[in-house]
């Protein structure tokens, strides 16, 4: 019994580190490391979220970053997050954003298209698609950047 639940936690722990998730502090910053974006449920306001990057296969083509500034908090369904393009190339872009409960379900997406000159940054906001689960959400997500 015991060692089901040690290969069970082995399981759960590869699951998220293969997603690319990673759970940000509720209401702390997180400094962008790449994952998850907690809110602070009485203001709306989150720490930071990273997502892009040159990735594996288009090293010839590296996508832009993008950070979460704020998750969707008490009667605003949208998230703000920063997009910086790379240096080296002007493009548009696709940022979707996870809205999730506090188990980390995805209650609700949204994407937001984005065009930038090479080296630009600019602030977008990405509203849910299901604002109605607005009070389910308790942390927002990047997908990379497409």
């Amino acid at each position: 019994m015991r060692s089901q639940l040690k290969l069970a936690a082995v399981v759960g722990v590869v699951i998220l580190a293969l997603s690319g998730f990673t759970p940000a502090k509720r209401g702390g910053t997180d400094g962008g490391d790449g994952g998850g974006c907690g809110r602070d449920s009485s203001s709306g306001t989150s720490g930071g979220s990273s997502s892009g990057g040159t990735t594996g296969g288009s090293a010839d083509k590296p996508k832009p970053t993008a950070n979460i500034v704020r998750c969707a908090g008490v009667a605003d369904p949208t998230a703000d997050v920063q997009v910086s393009a790379p240096s080296s190339r002007s493009g548009s872009w696709t940022v979707t954003v996870r809205f999730m409960d506090d188990s980390g379900i995805v209650v609700s997406t949204g994407s937001e298209r984005v065009s930038l000159e090479a080296g630009q940054s600019r602030n977008i906001t990405v509203r849910m698609t299901d604002p109605a689960r607005l009070d389910e959400v308790a942390n927002c997500g990047l997908e990379p950047v497409n």
